[in-house]
């Protein structure tokens, strides 16, 4: 985290030495991005710059944290998922969310080389800035999970917080993918990626009664009658009788 002389700068100052430091960082990744270039771009002095940031993977998770906190701005809050009243709203309100998040992230090429960056250095996921990240993160997921309960888009027979973990895993692993190979994906196989990501979600997350009117392209047909099952673990099915045994000929 930066230090507090920092966060008492200027907002003008502040910003200028994100956007030096975004801009050296995506273009050098973190291993060949020059704190001396940063420090140059940025208009400040070296001796200046040490008062603001520990080190340079200081300033590095906190060009992330604010890349990501603009990125959410633009996003927008998660109001349209917690307000939604049933399952089919709530991945209706998910599926819109995951459009806008996917066109703000593989549409800024600064994101995409920041997350580049900081998948190609792991040491800088076990600093105590990134471990904030990923808590923050989980809490929002939390949240969701919390709603999706609520309305019968989540299933119950899993600990919510077991849930949550498992769909950051999967965001986590997906992302890794996906930034590592971006520049290689065919754009139209890219362009339908959005849906089947989701679909993916839907699947792990969605009880197992309501898969067949959620899953990718069921969402797309009107809206059946809500189902009146209850969403429990599924029950052993039962064992078929066995068949007789013929009659002996006589």
């Amino acid at each position: 985290m930066p230090r507090p002389r920092f966060d008492q700068l200027p907002a003008p100052k502040r910003r200028r030495i994100l956007d030096a430091a975004a801009e050296e960082f995506a273009q050098h990744g973190f291993d060949g991005a020059s704190y001396n270039r940063i420090i140059r771009a940025a208009g400040v002095s070296k001796g200046a710059m040490y008062y603001y940031f520990d080190d340079k993977q200081d300033l590095f998770l906190t060009t992330v944290e604010d890349t990501l906190a603009r990125g959410q701005e633009a996003f927008g809050s998660l109001d349209s998922v917690l307000a939604a009243t049933d399952a089919r709203g709530f991945w209706d309100a998910m599926q819109g969310l995951n459009r806008r998040a996917w066109s703000i992230f593989y549409d800024d090429p600064s994101l995409l080389a920041l997350g580049k960056a900081l998948l190609a250095s792991p040491g800088l996921t076990e600093s105590a800035t990134y471990r904030e990240l990923v808590a923050r993160l989980d809490g929002v997921m939390r949240e969701l999970v919390a709603a999706g309960v609520e309305v019968g888009a989540i299933r119950r027979d899993l600990d919510p917080a077991l849930l949550s973990a498992v769909l950051l895993g999967m965001g986590e692993a997906l992302d890794r993918f996906l930034i590592a190979r971006v520049d290689t994906l065919d754009p139209a196989a890219l362009a339908g990626l959005p849906e089947r990501v989701l679909d993916l979600f839907v699947r792990a997350a969605a009880p197992a009664h309501a898969l067949s009117s959620l899953v990718l392209g069921a969402r797309d047909e009107p809206r059946a009658a809500p189902s009146d099952v209850s969403d429990q673990p599924l029950a052993d099915a039962p064992a078929e009788a066995p068949a007789e045994a013929p009659a002996p000929e006589e």
